[in-house]
């Protein structure tokens, strides 16, 4: 019998089948002449746009963090969130964003570990809802513009699981009791109490919530897809690549959850097919597909030196803030 560690292996080994299978269709010719034409100076300014990526990613964290009564300067927070961005992109399904959990209680000696959990819990939370809104609208797109016929199912799946997640935080003492069996099922009984207090600290961040401020979760997110989009407009136009803005808005929140499986290491393969796929309804071939997603998985490597700087260049004493 497969264990749950065994089987992880074995479906990230799946992104990688994907990928050599897809590396073995590629006009290798055809692929070369098409990067040793790509325009440096655009793909440069799509790298530029990280950097406002991340300061609104940090920016919507910190309102998270405030809405525990908690306040940060932004330049204090932008260490350990670039950490976790650095994590997140080296791990399946992004799991390593949750560092920036423990990098919060590192820097505030009065924040549990529970309510740290919250801000970077409930952000991913938003991510996700507002990443499977849009990628029901793209869906939907596809449907009906280019007669795409296949996606109803997974249009039916996304709302779904977006309204489990907004029952989850509406019936919050029916998901407590849940929480506490789920756990119980997973830690020996010695951690049990601590268990309970997470979870009471978990749902205690979530009092403090309100439309005002998911609004503005829901708003940040948005600029972050506008400032991602306008990045990889740039680095379509650096391969000749004209790319639709509306489109490339509505199909990058689609890719993200598909590259958020976890079958695959960085997203590897997962990556390459939808843009395969999502391109070739624009008439783009797959070996200007596979350049793009080249691209764009380089953009996301990129994206994590800040982090990969601040991990083993960040002096000690720049780690602990009081307040």
């Amino acid at each position: 019998m497969i264990d749950k560690e065994n089987l992880k292996k074995y479906l990230r080994i799946v992104g990688i089948i994907l990928f050599f299978y897809i590396l073995s269709q590629v006009n290798w010719s055809e692929f070369i002449l098409i990067f040793k034409r790509i325009n440096i100076f655009y793909f440069i300014i799509g790298v530029i746009f990280i950097f406002p990526v991340i300061l609104t990613r940090t920016l919507k964290w910190k309102e998270l963090i405030n809405s525990l009564n908690i306040t940060i300067p932004l330049k204090a927070l932008i260490p350990p969130f670039v950490k976790g961005l650095f994590w997140g992109i080296v791990t399946p399904g992004k799991l390593g964003e949750f560092f920036r959990a423990k990098y919060l209680t590192d820097k505030i000696s009065d924040i549990s570990l529970g309510k740290a959990l919250f801000t970077v819990v409930f952000d991913k939370l938003i991510d996700f809802l507002s990443t499977a809104f849009i990628s029901i609208l793209a869906i939907i797109a596809l449907i009906f513009l280019f007669e795409v016929k296949n996606f109803f199912i997974t249009s039916i799946f996304l709302a779904f699981f977006i309204s489990l997640i907004l029952f989850f935080f509406i019936k919050k003492d029916l998901s407590k009791r849940l929480l506490n069996e789920i756990f119980k099922i997973f830690i020996p009984k010695s951690l049990e109490e601590k268990t309970n207090v997470f979870i009471d600290e978990f749902f205690e961040g979530t009092k403090n919530l309100n439309k005002t401020l998911i609004f503005k979760l829901f708003y940040y997110d948005i600029v972050t897809f506008l400032l991602i989009t306008i990045s990889q407009f740039f680095i379509g136009f650096s391969l000749s690549l004209k790319l639709p803005f509306w489109y490339l808005f509505l199909t990058i929140p689609l890719v993200s959850l598909i590259t958020i499986l976890p079958i695959s290491i960085l997203g590897i393969g997962t990556r390459e097919v939808s843009y395969i796929f999502l391109l070739s309804l624009l008439g783009i071939n797959l070996n200007e597909a596979v350049a793009f997603s080249f691209l764009v998985m380089l953009w996301s490597l990129i994206s994590g030196l800040p982090g990969l700087f601040f991990l083993y260049f960040q002096k000690e004493k720049f780690l602990k803030y009081e307040y």
